[in-house]
């Protein structure tokens, strides 16, 4: 019997993680082929070596810091056309502003009977509508794609801490491959049905850990921090319905919405960012420098993810509805104090509700 192949579409820290976690499921899989590949598009090193050739001849990706011990059944590869084509299974693991660009030069490549699995955490607003991560990938193939999304902080992963996460599907017998895939004693997975939840609540927990840390910039207590988390999975879950009325109420007692959200505000680089932004905000701090500064030059989603609800909910006119979001917005990019946040959740929220 034939064993399906597997592509990985990134080689971020989170993709190499990922890529680490298959190669060792499938290494004695009856379903699988042992050998994983993953597709590297980075600039030769100043060795004039390539980052793939590092990941195959000595299993180290060295663009990240520090470098990841990779397992020697993952092979690394500078043809995305060939990952495209080989694969039964595409595991997209790319930073979300790179997939357009992606899908564009993998789409005539793509078998017709490939299913695809993303495990990005952003959208677009686009002519009124959000825009996920699998609704391009499925127009973009004309496959059917799955999401991923949970409490998934890569270096515990690596690290083999148990850890859970989300799988969202449309049909039932497609969630078990992938589920396969993923699921090991320490790295659990509970599939359910939709994938839109899963998407929007994995980015936008990063706009609530930013408020967190402009809170924490503030001194504020536990109490505090609570409360915009609270205020946050709400506004969360009505932006969710604002474009997938459908969307159970479940997403946020999974993984992928409460455990995501509590990983992101108790740890993360939203957080650690956005308190550097707050306290660095009478210097002028930008996103721009932190990225460089203590991201290695990585992107922040939190303030991508921000930009788009914003755009949204102002093409909506429902700005008013999001009381948490939009302070956020003020402080992030029109030069609001961080203490507006504690001004507007005092003075705005009513002294008391009765449900």
């Amino acid at each position: 019997m034939r064993k399906a192949h597997v592509s990985i579409i990134g080689a971020g820290q989170f993709a190499s993680v990922m890529g680490n976690v298959v190669a060792q499921n499938v290494a004695d899989s009856e379903d699988f082929d042992s050998r994983i590949v993953m597709y590297v598009y980075e600039p030769p090193l100043q060795s004039g070596r390539s980052i793939a050739q590092e990941i195959n001849e000595n299993h180290l990706n060295v663009s990240l810091q520090p470098p990841m011990q990779m397992r020697e059944n993952l092979v690394a590869s500078t043809d995305l056309a060939q990952c495209a084509a080989s694969a039964d299974f595409l595991i997209f693991a790319s930073p979300h502003q790179y997939l357009e660009a992606l899908l564009e030069d993998m789409k005539v490549h793509v078998k017709r009977s490939a299913l695809a699995i993303s495990l990005s955490k952003g959208f677009y607003f686009e002519d009124g509508e959000l825009l996920l991560a699998t609704a391009q990938i499925e127009t973009a193939l004309g496959i059917p794609c799955l999401a991923l999304g949970g409490p998934n902080v890569a270096d515990q992963i690596a690290s083999c801490e148990l850890a859970e996460t989300t799988i969202g599907y449309r049909q039932r017998e497609h969630a078990l491959p992938f589920c396969k895939l993923f699921g090991n004693a320490t790295f659990k997975v509970r599939a359910i049905e939709g994938v839109e939840g899963v998407q929007t609540m994995g980015a936008l927990k990063n706009i609530v850990a930013l408020g967190v840390g402009f809170a924490q910039a503030l001194g504020v207590g536990s109490n505090t921090t609570a409360l915009i988390m609270r205020r946050g999975i709400s506004e969360m879950f009505a932006f969710t319905k604002l474009f997938f009325p459908d969307v159970s109420f479940e997403f946020l007692l999974e993984s992928c919405g409460i455990g995501d959200l509590i990983t992101s505000c108790t740890s993360g680089r939203n957080l650690r960012c956005a308190k550097a932004f707050a306290l660095g905000h009478a210097e002028q701090v930008t996103w721009a420098s932190l990225e460089r500064t203590m991201l290695n030059g990585m992107s922040l989603q939190g303030p991508l993810c921000l930009q788009q609800v914003h755009k949204a909910l102002s093409k909506r006119e429902q700005k008013r509805d999001f009381t948490l979001f939009e302070v956020l917005y003020q402080i992030a990019f029109e030069g609001a104090q961080p203490a507006l946040l504690l001004e507007v959740l005092s003075h705005n929220m009513p002294h008391y509700v009765v449900i």
